[in-house]
């Protein structure tokens, strides 16, 4: 799929099926990945479409016609990151003294701003693969197709390549399955119709997840999933510089 063929976008977000295209050699850099979420939780950049697979998950981020209005709200944007990352919608709501009906309204107005309705907890998966982008720089894969969109009507598509592998064996095969779909965003019931099992057997599993990945509920387990990934690929790098170090004083 290339950018400039899309037709305008709709009002509000679809789902796309196959990830954009995208050249290898467009790797983001660090720093624009902070503008891109800073874009988005003010409203100068919206999803028009987002999607994902077993190997990716993308936004396709559109410049709007109208920019609302800068609003200022702190406690919001501080507690976006932060579930997003995995903490407690709860805990933050008490450590900030208000209640969790009032940070739940504040958190879906936050994604209201980014073109997402639905319920917070099935934001699209690229969302908080892009707030571990941001927080841990060099964390993620991350291709931008397209230029970043400085004008209205201008878009751009953000991929992700996607880090579950890295449970593969931790968890069983059928525990593997169902955290992907975890990920994606499906509720118990949706994995179980997919899966052709009960809701119950599926809650049952997510609580095994859970406790393998000392972990609760979707985004503790994506940050869980990310921090493990972070682990393996700077176990990775350092074995490759000994490997390098060995074969320089071998020379």
């Amino acid at each position: 799929m290339v950018i400039a063929r899309l037709e305008a976008p709709s009002p509000t977000p679809s789902t796309l099926q196959e990830p954009p295209s995208f050249d290898s050699r467009t790797a983001t850099d660090d720093d624009l990945l902070p503008l891109i979420w800073a874009g988005l939780k003010r409203g100068s950049l919206v999803v028009s479409t987002s999607g994902n697979d077993r190997t990716h998950a993308w936004l396709m981020l559109l410049h709007p016609e109208q920019v609302p209005p800068p609003r200022s709200n702190p406690l919001a944007e501080h507690a976006l990151d932060s579930v997003l990352r995995g903490s407690s919608q709860k805990t933050i709501a008490l450590e900030h003294g208000t209640s969790f009906s009032t940070l739940a309204i504040a958190l879906k107005t936050c994604v209201g701003r980014m073109n997402l309705s639905g319920r917070f907890s099935r934001v699209p998966l690229a969302v908080p693969l892009l707030v571990h982008a941001v927080q841990c720089p060099g964390t993620l894969r991350v291709h931008l197709h397209g230029a970043f969109p400085s004008r209205p009507g201008q878009q751009c598509a953000l991929v992700f390549e996607r880090v579950d592998e890295v449970l593969r064996d931790i968890l069983s095969p059928t525990e593997f399955a169902v955290v992907q779909s975890l990920l994606e965003g499906r509720g118990y019931r949706e994995i179980a119709a997919e899966r052709g099992a009960s809701a119950r057997t599926v809650a049952n599993q997510i609580c095994s997840i859970g406790r393998k990945l000392r972990a609760r509920g979707r985004f503790d387990v994506l940050g869980e999933t990310v921090r493990r990934h972070a682990r393996l690929e700077r176990g990775g790098r350092n074995a490759h510089a000994r490997s390098l170090d060995a074969l320089t004083r071998a020379q």
